[in-house]
């Protein structure tokens, strides 16, 4: 990810097509936090929730949103 992705202190939206166990969203939330900026929340086209990967982002913000659930 480049230096000059976004301005230090701006909220991020990350956003994945599908979210199993959380893992590369969560490297990727310690990332953007490591550069300054803020986790506004999560969006997924398609959660597993039975992988519990929800619950593996709740430190970085509580907004999270999937359009279907499984």
């Amino acid at each position: 990810m480049h230096e000059d992705v976004f301005i230090k202190g701006k909220k991020v939206l990350i956003h994945d097509d599908l979210l199993a166990i959380g893992g590369t969203v969560e490297a990727t939330s310690l990332l953007i936090q490591k550069m300054g900026g803020e986790i506004a929340g999560f969006s997924f086209l398609i959660s597993l929730d039975f992988l519990k990967g929800k619950e593996r982002l709740l430190k970085f913000s509580k907004n999270n949103f999937s359009l279907a659930s499984y």
